[in-house]
C-alpha cells in the first residue's frame, strides 16, 4: 500500500458523535495531531542541549593559577571532604608508552586523562554527592554545572546493602558493614581543552564540592586515600545531572573496592 497516495489519504470514514450528528473523517486528518486533541513539544533544538552542547566560557580565575598555593593530597593518607569545598594541587605528567600498553592501545593519543579519587569512604546510609571542578577553587554549592571548569558528578544513594568489599579486596581493618569504599575517575580531556591547558607539565587545581556531608565534623564527613592522574582508553559516554540542567559530556568511572 502506498501511504502517500491521495486515494488512501482521502479515504473517508463516517461516524456519529454523541449528539447523533454525522461526522466525516479522512485518513489524512489523523496526520495532524492538533485535530486529534494533542500537540507534541517542539524538540527541534534539543540537539543543542545534548549533542552540540557547549558550556559557558571559562572564568578569568580559571587561567594560570599558582597551584603551589594549594596542598597536594596526602598519598595513602587521610584526605577529608566536608561541607566546605576543598581544593588540592594535582601534579601532572605526559602519558607514556607504558600507559598505552596497559590500556591495550599502541598510540598515546588514544588515551584520555583522568582525575582519580582513590578509595573514597562513604557510609552506606549516607547520601553523598561530589561535584568536581578544575582550576576553579572558588567553586561552591551554588556553582552551576554548565561551566567549562566542571568535569563531573558522583552520587551515592543511601543503601542498606551489606558491603562486599571485605570479601573482595579490603581487609576488615579498612572496611566494615557501615562503609562502602569506591574509586572514582573523572575524565578531564574536554575540560582541559576548553581551558586551553595543552601542556602536561602544567599542574592543575582540583576542587571537590560535597553536597552530602551533614556537617564539617571529621567523623561525619567523607575521606579518600589519594588524588592522582591516570590514563585510560578513550570512551564516549555522556552523563547528566537532571532533565532541567544542561547536559555536559563527561565520563565518570566508579570502581568498587
Amino acid at each position: 500500500m502506498d501511504y502517500t497516495s491521495r486515494d488512501f489519504l482521502d479515504t473517508e470514514f463516517t461516524f456519529y458523535d454523541e449528539n447523533q450528528d454525522m461526522v466525516i473523517v479522512k485518513v489524512r486528518d489523523s496526520l495532524d495531531s492538533s485535530k486529534l486533541g494533542y500537540k507534541f513539544t517542539d524538540v527541534s533544538k534539543s540537539d543543542n542541549m545534548w549533542i552540540y552542547y557547549e558550556p559557558m566560557p571559562p572564568h578569568q580565575s580559571s587561567g594560570p593559577s599558582n597551584s603551589s598555593d594549594y596542598p597536594a593530597a596526602a598519598p595513602s593518607g587521610y584526605n577529608y571532604i566536608g561541607t566546605d569545598p576543598v581544593s588540592f594541587r594535582l601534579d601532572r605528567r605526559a602519558p607514556t608508552s607504558e600507559d598505552a600498553g596497559q590500556s591495550g592501545v599502541k598510540n598515546v593519543d588514544q588515551l584520555q586523562e583522568n582525575v582519580v579519587l582513590e578509595k573514597v569512604k562513604i557510609p552506606h546510609l549516607e547520601y553523598a554527592r561530589f561535584d568536581v571542578f578544575i582550576n576553579y577553587p572558588a567553586a561552591n554549592r551554588q556553582t552551576h554545572l554548565y561551566m567549562s571548569e566542571y568535569v563531573g558528578t558522583f552520587t551515592h544513594l543511601p543503601s542498606g546493602m551489606v558491603d562486599m568489599s571485605k570479601s573482595v579486596s579490603e581487609s576488615s581493618s579498612n572496611s566494615n558493614d557501615e562503609f562502602r569504599i569506591v574509586t572514582i575517575r573523572y575524565s578531564v580531556n574536554a575540560a582541559l581543552k576548553r581551558l586551553g591547558i595543552t601542556d602536561y607539565n602544567t599542574d592543575i587545581i582540583v576542587t571537590i564540592v560535597s553536597k552530602g556531608a551533614r556537617n564539617s565534623g571529621r567523623k561525619t564527613g567523607f575521606t579518600f586515600s589519594d588524588l592522582k592522574q591516570d590514563f585510560h582508553l578513550v570512551l564516549a559516554l555522556y552523563c547528566r545531572e537532571s532533565m532541567y540542567l544542561a547536559r555536559t559530556p563527561c565520563l565518570v568511572l566508579v570502581f568498587f573496592e
